[in-house]
């Protein structure tokens, strides 16, 4: 479980930014608390804010950690990570800032990495086995250890992390670590990519399938059973309609392109068996998603996990976006899955009967210097339990809006 995760120098974040999931000491909703001995969590944060204001970097910043920590190096890992803050001259070559703490199975753990382009400039883990603080390893550079097993460090190069080179040699904190931060899932923003993810995730987990069409009865979609069938197009079929570099890079690797079709089967009663079976391709976008979307919630409710959403409800009814946040209050969630989601779906802003006031977070970006903040609505004094958030927030009270003036597009 994440406790905290911070990102500094990173998209439009030029200052450390923390974005806390421990549980602050208000009294409501205590079904959004995940309880342990060394700490509270909450099950879920919910970050608001304007368009390019920042939210997505959140996102991105903690996509990038993920692979950073998973790869072994080379192919341009760290160059594709590294996204400095580039409206200001001495940020565009420094690096990059990251901290992550975790929960796992009653311990603590602080990670930290910097990393420019080409190298890890530093990177530290440190735990709490016995509530106090014991280091694991240290880097103050590409070559300078502390605490780390020389075999190890020999073999660590400069744009790899000791944290991977450590849990390969299955180092067990390090590999603890590692596996919590390389198995946060994140849904993708192509729906047809999840769609396809999901169908293949039914094959291997028998339970998936069963599950998943309870959530789509659930969501009242209408959908009873679903298939897929996998094919080869020829790329001499679609080149026409291909861009030339597109074209190239396919068919240095193949002369085909692996294509799925998904069929989905209605629950209508006045139909025959054909009329109820229909290709995903003409199902809404608002189906399509939530198909692909429950491929990856399903398996984060049911084991544990943290399931991280780019725009939350984009192509959802806001009784869905609901429900989908509500599906890691306690009573759904038994193994203490967390969800971190940004969205524009403001009915979520509900302090009432959705969120506590520590779940509900703001990015706003400064229109002079173009540094964004994050911020949560338990900073603001004077928030109550009875507080109108949501009136609050479109009357300015917390910003993190766009100003819009009230006029046409033409002169």
């Amino acid at each position: 479980m994440i406790i905290d995760y911070t990102l500094g120098n990173f998209g439009p974040f030029k200052d450390d930014v923390t974005l806390s999931l421990e549980a602050t000491n208000i009294s409501e909703h205590p079904e959004n608390i995940i309880r342990s001995d060394n700490g509270d969590v909450l099950s879920s944060a919910i970050i608001f804010g304007p368009n390019a204001a920042g939210k997505s970097y959140l996102v991105d910043g903690l996509l990038a950690l993920s692979k950073v920590v998973s790869s072994r190096g080379g192919n341009d890992t760290l160059g594709r990570a590294y996204v400095p803050y580039c409206v200001s001259k001495e940020c565009r070559d420094a690096p990059v800032r990251m901290r992550l703490r975790l929960l796992i199975d009653g311990i603590r753990y602080d990670y930290r990495i910097e990393y420019d382009a080409k190298e890890i400039v530093h990177e530290s883990l440190h735990h709490y086995p016995n509530g106090r603080r014991a280091k694991v390893f240290e880097r103050g550079g590409p070559e300078t250890f502390q605490k780390a097993r020389k075999k190890v460090a020999d073999f660590t190069a400069s744009d790899t992390t000791y944290l991977t080179m450590a849990s390969i040699g299955k180092d067990p904190v390090c590999v603890r670590v590692r596996d919590a931060i390389v198995g946060i899932t994140f849904a993708a923003s192509d729906s047809d990519i999840l769609i396809e993810e999901t169908c293949k995730m039914c094959d291997d987990d028998p339970t998936m399938r069963s599950l998943l069409i309870r959530a789509l009865q659930t969501a009242d979609l209408g959908i009873e059973d679903f298939s897929y069938k996998e094919g080869q197009i020829p790329l001499s079929e679609i080149r026409d309609i291909l861009p030339p570099s597109v074209y190239e890079d396919a068919r240095s690797g193949s002369d085909s392109i692996a294509t799925m079709d998904v069929f989905v089967k209605h629950g209508f009663k006045d139909t025959d068996e054909e009329g109820r079976t229909m290709q995903m391709d003409s199902e809404s976008s608002g189906t399509r998603c939530l198909f692909g979307l429950m491929g990856m919630l399903i398996p984060v409710i049911r084991d544990g996990g943290v399931l991280v959403i780019d725009e939350l409800g984009s192509h959802l009814h806001p009784r869905l976006t609901r429900w989908v946040v509500q599906m890691f209050a306690s009573y759904n969630n038994r193994n203490g899955a967390q969800l971190i989601a940004n969205t524009h779906d403001l009915g979520l802003m509900d302090i009432d009967e959705l969120l506590r006031r520590d779940q509900i977070w703001f990015v706003n970006k400064d229109r002079d210097s173009g540094s964004s903040d994050l911020y949560c609505l338990s900073d603001f004094d004077g928030v109550r339990k009875d507080t109108d958030v949501l009136k609050a927030y479109l009357n300015g009270r917390y910003d993190a809006m766009p100003v819009v003036l009230h006029r046409g597009v033409l002169p």
